[in-house]
């Protein structure tokens, strides 16, 4: 693993440390731990002074309703097996029963309204799920915990089958996170989103499927799936996610030092020097070839659509990039650190480019930004000390917060009739820019966008005088530029 994985440490939020978010004080009285709300309810805290393996959480303490389970109330309590929870409950806080690993089911009345997110992760006893019927906001089938609104999938378990006629758009975040007793799980049409975390370590799964329109896998999505062998990514997948894959080596194929599940680079030898992908390869996952710090090269063939988020990252030797035609986005990050790289091509699909894409790319000399462009995201060519000169196509309406802070080596900088941002300190500290042509389109120049340009003596602006003066401008649009001269190239 190139990237150290982080696993989701959902904190237990102990009862004294949920009455000090600006509610009153706790009361241990009745066993359980309370506060009090605003509306002078009750919410359940923790599990306070009750021992044994069962949670009865009363309708009413001291005098008034208990209306609430606070976040992580119970997390990482592994000695519960049963929770009983009254009809007066309508809200179950963030991470409320996180990692109980004893509890074996989930029963939810039909009075709750509100589950908070990862309420129920990492439960890895669960083995039923059920919704009392009149719930408006969720419902349960297949033993799945479904919210109604959305679609998603919020909570699965050991038996857990994933129905087809229920509406399901989606598999939530750690839904089926640490279900082992799982073996197989087949993904219904409409679902086009697999969540982060989703799968994680459910080490006894052995075979999933996934409709013809799923367009993206979360990050460690299938993570620690030892056991998975059979899974098929459509063609409609655009995007897979950091070490959506990782620990699943009866899936992986692995091939001139690069990992694929399908026809998606994942994973490479961090030893690599000279990187060649499959010729049927489609994508390259976010993180795939993140710190391979030895490769040099890479070609990617024709039919790579989308290259992922970190998908380079400080690939330190990497020195030549060729984008194939069918590119559509450069991933935030993409090539983030990739300090020897000199020469990049980018194909006129290309319609965005990511946040930080080519941050520290400092040897970067050339870079022709395609007329298709529709946005260069903040920091996408920070530090990038060798870049002499940029032309902003007229489809970007905004530049990126620090789009190109700190190109020392910039003198030329072109700004197309369409643009109508320039962001905060999008050129700060472009010392070698003498002057700048703004479009008549810019309507808004963000803080210090050229400040600290040392060099900077005079701006053209492609309008009226006043046409400058309704362009919104920060006070230190130029700060530290004390000699520049604005020319206003049409008469009034």
């Amino acid at each position: 693993m190139k990237k150290k994985l982080f696993v989701i440490l959902l904190v237990a939020a102990l009862a004294a440390g949920i009455c000090a978010l600006g509610l009153t004080a706790c009361d241990d009285v009745m066993g359980l731990n309370y506060t009090r709300l605003d509306d002078g309810t009750y919410a359940v805290t923790g599990r306070g002074g009750v021992t044994g393996s069962k949670i009865v959480i009363p309708s009413q303490y001291n005098g008034a309703a208990v209306t609430s389970i606070a976040p992580g109330a119970f997390s990482g309590d592994n000695g519960i097996t049963e929770v009983e929870i009254p009809e007066s409950v309508t809200d179950i806080g963030y991470g409320a029963f996180s990692r109980c690993g004893g509890l074996t089911a989930i029963n939810i009345s039909a009075a709750v309204e509100n589950i908070g997110q990862l309420a129920f992760t990492g439960c890895t006893g669960l083995t039923a799920i059920t919704v009392a019927e009149g719930n408006t906001a969720y419902n349960s089938i297949g033993n799945c915990l479904i919210e109604r609104e959305s679609g998603v999938l919020l909570v699965g378990c050991n038996n857990s089958e994933i129905p087809a006629a229920a509406g399901v758009t989606g598999i939530g975040e750690s839904a089926f996170y640490g279900c082992g007793g799982l073996k197989s799980a087949s993904i219904p049409d409409g679902v086009s989103e697999i969540g982060s975390y989703a799968f994680y370590n459910c080490s006894g799964l052995a075979s999933v499927t996934l409709p013809a329109g799923i367009t993206g896998i979360g990050a460690y999505a299938f993570s620690g799936c030892a056991d998975l062998a059979e899974l098929v990514l459509p063609e409609s997948t655009v995007s897979v996610g950091e070490n959506a894959f990782s620990g699943c080596e009866k899936l992986i194929e692995k091939e001139g030092g690069v990992s694929y599940v399908g026809k998606w680079a994942i994973d490479c030898d961090e030893s690599a020097v000279t990187v060649q992908l499959r010729a049927d390869t489609v994508g390259i996952a976010d993180n795939a070839f993140y710190g391979c710090r030895e490769m040099t090269s890479i070609t990617i063939p024709e039919g790579v659509a989308g290259i992922g988020a970190e998908a380079f990252y400080n690939c330190a030797a990497l020195t030549t990039v060729a984008i194939p035609g069918g590119v559509e986005n450069i991933g935030y990050g993409a090539f983030y650190g990739c300090a020897e790289l000199t020469d990049i091509t980018l194909p006129a699909g290309v319609e965005s480019i990511g946040r930080d894409a080519f941050n520290g790319c400092t040897k970067l000399a050339d870079v022709a930004l395609p007329a298709n462009l529709t946005e260069i995201g903040d920091y996408a060519f920070y530090n990038c000390d060798g870049l002499t000169s940029v032309t902003i196509p007229g489809g970007v309406a905004a530049i990126g917060v620090s789009a190109f802070e700190d190109c020392d080596g910039l003198t030329s900088v072109t700004i197309s009739e369409g643009v109508e941002s320039i962001g905060y300190g999008a050129f700060h500290k472009c010392d070698g820019i003498t002057s700048v042509t703004l479009p008549a389109s810019v309507t808004a120049i963000g803080r210090y966008a050229f400040s600290s340009c040392n060099s900077l003596e005079s701006v053209t602006f492609a309008g009226t005088e006043e046409q400058w003066n309704d362009v919104s401008k920060d006070g230190y649009y130029w700060a530290y530029n004390s000699n520049v001269t604005v020319t206003c190239t049409e008469n009034a």
